[in-house]
């Protein structure tokens, strides 16, 4: 793809060569690309699909559902962008307070100290969950009560506040702490983590919610990174004590409305986004290693060669089996002037990290590359999930 053409158009051809690529090489016919892009010429973003009109959904092939703006896909870690959201919404307190502080079961245990800053800033100290890190337990969160249970009689395995680690435990325990749980009922914790979310998410469809095994029939059949059909049990993103960080469900029209609200176009809380936004600490994998992470309060900072000069970027992106997503944006609270470009995708494969990235490129006029087995390859290595395949 070359500079000089309309970048929705070329967007647009992205995830056409895309899905074609994988129909042909992996009989993909199910696979669908939902992507919200903000440019300056559509300031108020445009949706671009590429799959069939009509799709096989995740429980019963014989009830067909429509792809349009509405058609919901998991969106795995992106849902701790909401969680951090909603944790200002309630707490009002700039991500200050400890776990022991906001959480009654956990007042007394090892870990009540750990600030709520530490965990927004990926900085808990907690085990890292992608990396196969060795302190990583079996399954400590199995409900409510073992995950009490377990944290009342063990520490983080690091440091919290002096290096990087991706630890979805600890941001499931920052949504709890946003809604301060003082008991171990499970279900509880999940009907008002949605019914938080509701209220913060109040702008969108009313589609975006946690997910629910009846939601299966709004939901695209999906595809293993091996590119076989997901069973029904693979489409849980994760455990109900984990929603908080990947646990929620959304669509395009809900995505791109949470991406403009982001961007300081829709109406948003000037005061959370921008602490949100403009933080950022640089860190070292706890595991070790030479990387550098740069986050923000649940973004992540990249750093974007252009023609005229480097762009920081905020982005995250989401994986659980079957599905993933991502959102980004060039940031802006510093400057002050609301970003003009920004992408959501979503998907029922495994590309999503690599076309947020490729359609990234071409909304600040770099060059390009297909997202081919390889790329997408490569892209997976930077991207978390919270269920292996």
């Amino acid at each position: 793809m070359t500079n000089g053409t309309d970048p929705i158009d070329q967007i647009q051809q992205l995830i056409d060569n895309t899905r074609d690529y994988y129909v042909t090489n992996n009989n993909a016919d199910n696979m669908v690309i939902a992507v919200g892009v903000v440019t300056p010429d559509a300031p108020q973003g445009q949706f671009l699909f590429t799959g069939p009109t009509t799709l096989n959904n995740a429980s019963s092939p014989s009830q067909p559902i429509t792809l349009d703006e509405n058609t919901q896909f998991e969106i795995g870690s992106c849902s701790k962008l909401f969680t951090s959201s909603i944790y200002y919404m309630r707490q009002h307190a700039d991500y200050l307070g400890t776990l022991g502080e906001k959480i009654g079961p956990l007042s007394n245990s090892p870990i009540a100290g750990l600030s709520i800053g530490d965990i927004a800033f990926y900085r808990s100290g907690f085990w890292q969950d992608n990396d196969g890190d060795p302190y990583r337990p079996s399954n400590p969160s199995a409900d409510l009560a073992a995950l009490f249970k377990y944290w009342n009689s063990n520490s983080t395995p690091y440091q919290p506040g002096t290096c990087y680690t991706y630890s979805n435990l600890s941001w499931s325990l920052m949504a709890m702490a946003a809604l301060q749980v003082d008991n171990d009922d499970t279900e509880a914790f999940v009907t008002n983590y949605n019914k938080q979310l509701q209220a913060f998410f109040n702008m969108g469809s009313g589609l975006t919610q946690v997910y629910k095994d009846p939601l299966l029939a709004n939901i695209p059949a999906a595809y293993t990174q091996k590119w076989s059909p997901l069973t029904q049990s693979q489409y849980r993103p994760c455990p109900f004590v984990r929603y908080g960080s990947g646990g929620i469900v959304s669509n395009t029209n809900d995505m791109l409305l949470f991406l403009l609200y982001n961007m300081g176009v829709f109406n948003p809380d000037f005061t959370m986004v921008t602490l949100q936004q403009k933080a950022a600490l640089s860190s070292t994998s706890c595991m070790g290693g030479s990387r550098i992470f740069k986050t923000g309060h649940a973004w992540f900072h990249q750093s974007f060669e252009t023609q005229n000069g480097a762009v920081d970027v905020l982005w995250k992106d989401g994986g659980v089996t079957g599905f993933t997503s991502w959102i980004d944006f060039p940031s802006w609270v510093e400057i002050g002037t609301p970003a003009q470009n920004g992408v959501v995708v979503l998907t029922n494969t495994h590309v999503a990290d690599c076309i947020g990235h490729q359609a990234m490129n071409i909304l600040l006029g770099n060059s390009t590359q297909a997202c081919d087995a390889q790329a997408v390859a490569a892209s997976i290595a930077r991207i978390n999930y919270e269920t292996p395949d």
